[in-house]
């Protein structure tokens, strides 16, 4: 399910950097560098990761709510939240957004000015 979400993660970051190639021509040809247009996308990443982690987290809260008001919870038990997973699945989350954000990030920041301005 991660690697879905990471797929998913690169492809929208991947169709913002081709929208967005004569605007990041016009950055590079006023004075940007490559790190800043880097920085850019892979903050970019990040928001799109945060709100996806935080539509999660809610989702799961409110299944965990649902559940927790079943019958059936005396016979198999009540679903708890658990800090410790909430943990490492921000971290492999942070994690695999990071590498999917940076490859096209990092094909942004690479786009020669010229035949970016050109398109």
């Amino acid at each position: 399910m991660v690697s879905i979400g990471g797929l998913g993660v690169a492809n929208v970051t991947l169709v913002s950097v081709q929208e967005r190639t004569k605007e990041i021509g016009i950055k590079r040809a006023v004075g940007a560098k490559r790190f800043d247009v880097l920085s850019q996308f892979v903050v970019e990443t990040f928001v799109v990761v945060c709100l996806g982690a935080a539509a999660g987290l809610l989702v799961a809260l409110g299944i965990l709510a649902v559940l927790a008001s079943m019958p059936f919870k005396e016979s198999i038990g009540a679903p708890v939240f658990s800090a410790e997973v909430a943990a490492s699945t921000v971290f492999i989350l942070a994690f695999v957004g990071f590498v999917s954000g940076m490859v096209p990030a990092r094909h942004a920041a690479s786009l020669n000015i010229a035949e970016s301005l050109r398109d």
